[in-house]
């Protein structure tokens, strides 16, 4: 890899560094109506223009760093024409377990 490549990486994760706490909560907010949802569905809450790119990998660490979002089945996704994984809040006792 590149010495170019290395620092452009590095200057990315950086700036969605500052930005994941923001987005940490607005995921929690939209999730907080109780619904069960694609992250395609929270992004497009979040803000219309998002996709669900933005919003995936900040579910996957809420899930399996913070324990505080847990997958809820299968949900068909009509953007993408595919079944997705479905996320929800996770329970209070799931959380507590830590």
């Amino acid at each position: 890899m590149s010495i170019l490549t290395m620092q452009t990486r590095h200057e990315s994760h950086e700036k969605i560094k500052e930005a994941k706490p923001i987005l940490y909560t607005r995921i929690l907010a939209v999730l907080s109506t109780g619904e069960t949802l694609t992250a395609n569905e929270i992004a497009k809450r979040i803000n219309k223009n998002w996709s669900r790119q933005a919003v995936q990998p900040r579910l996957s660490e809420l899930r399996d760093e913070y324990n505080l979002v847990e997958e809820d089945g299968k949900k068909h996704d009509y953007e993408t024409h595919r079944n997705v994984t479905a996320y929800k809040l996770a329970k209070e006792e799931t959380k507590n377990e830590e």
